[in-house]
């Protein structure tokens, strides 16, 4: 019995030894291509950020982060929660189909910024409404899939209540805001794939449902005859990510091509330029999703579509999957994400000609979005 605890003593003493050097002698990661973010590395001492509590809390970032094989141990981890039976692991609730759903609860969510931000859009509409007439302003908030598959989360499971916010939105922005109500409509289609398994972007299949939601409110003819080209079958997103479980399903990305996407021009912040809507080279890449556009940038511009005017969304990373639909009613679509640009809108709507304004964002982002404002300032 003595010799075993020894061993379990000298066992455990070899580990923590093997992981303290191993963080301190592997080089620290900037970025993590399996969480797609940025990872937090040694922060700068200073006395303010000290007494402020700022450094003590990039420094426990940093130590979480950049921890000695840290996705295997994350993978680790969920497989024995896996094993006991939990069904809430790292933030990710698991279905009974093996897909995912990401947790968010009523106390996550910041109800006056949510509040704050319909005010933001509101303010905005106002500011412009000599420039943009009724049709011409429009808001989508989408529900994400916690809020359509909440009959499929584990017992006792909970998620914060999209429906009653989206429709307080509705409620709150002007009457002649065109807004486009989508719960009812992905709820009564939830027997598609409207998610992925294990990404918390909407499919092309949702992305579409949305298109024809969106044109039935706006008026115009939707063109989605083609059925979709399935370009992926190996994708696992941001969800699968945080769990880390060898288990998980792969998701399938499909794409609604149409003659002549392949001629739309890309032109990213005012400089380089690409052709096509779709970066096909990122399939080969972790984050999948970011065949659509190639990706999130502060600004971009998509010219050479099949119809008339200039639209501009001020949107999160749902609008890249549904901007190739929109390119068949608009010759331009500018895209500004307030998380990450610094520029003016008012700027870009007066040099470049904006016919009409849509806020795309999905529940889980607008009510957590804390850069709108500036952006519309």
């Amino acid at each position: 019995m003595k010799s075993r605890g020894v061993l379990l003593t000298v066992t455990f003493c070899l580990l923590i030894s093997l992981f303290l050097n191993g963080s301190v002698l592997c080089p620290d990661r900037d970025f993590s291509q399996n969480e797609n973010r940025s990872l937090q590395t040694f922060p700068k001492f200073t006395a303010s950020r000290a007494l402020s509590g700022e450094f003590q809390s990039e420094l426990t970032d940093y130590m979480s982060d950049q921890v000695f094989l840290r996705d295997r141990l994350i993978s680790l981890k969920s497989k024995i929660q896996k094993l006991c039976g939990k069904r809430d692991i790292g933030g990710v609730y698991l279905l009974s189909d093996g897909s995912y759903i990401e947790k968010i609860t009523e106390d996550d969510v910041d109800k006056a910024l949510f509040h704050k931000n319909v005010g933001v859009v509101e303010e905005f509409f106002k500011k412009y409404e000599s420039l943009f007439q009724k049709n011409q302003r429009q808001v989508m908030l989408v529900p994400t899939a916690g809020a359509i598959y909440g009959d499929r989360l584990p017992n006792g499971a909970a998620v914060f209540d999209q429906a009653t916010l989206i429709e307080t939105a509705q409620n709150e922005l002007s009457k002649d805001t065109l807004f486009v109500p989508l719960t009812k409509t992905f709820k009564a289609g939830k027997s598609r794939r409207l998610y992925y398994k294990t990404d918390h972007h909407w499919t092309e299949d949702g992305a579409a449902v949305a298109y024809m939601q969106y044109a039935k409110v706006c008026g115009f003819s939707e063109n989605n005859k083609k059925a979709p080209k399935t370009v992926s079958e190996n994708f696992r997103g941001t969800l699968y990510s945080k769990v880390l479980d060898s288990a998980a399903p792969y998701d399938t990305i499909k794409l609604y091509r149409y003659k002549g996407d392949e001629d739309i021009k890309l032109k990213i912040d005012g400089s380089s330029e690409s052709c096509g809507i779709y970066s096909m080279e990122k399939l080969k890449e972790k984050d999948q999703y970011a065949v659509f556009l190639g990706g999130n940038y502060p600004k971009a511009t998509l010219s050479g579509g099949k119809g008339d005017g200039h639209l501009l969304i001020i949107k999160d990373s749902y609008a890249n999957g549904f901007v190739p639909f929109l390119m068949q009613h608009y010759e331009k679509i500018t895209l500004i994400d307030p998380r990450y640009f610094t520029g003016s809108t008012e700027a870009v709507i007066k040099s470049e000609g904006i016919d009409e304004v849509l806020f795309l964002f999905n529940m889980e982002n607008f009510v957590a979005e804390k850069n709108l404002s500036v952006v519309l300032s």
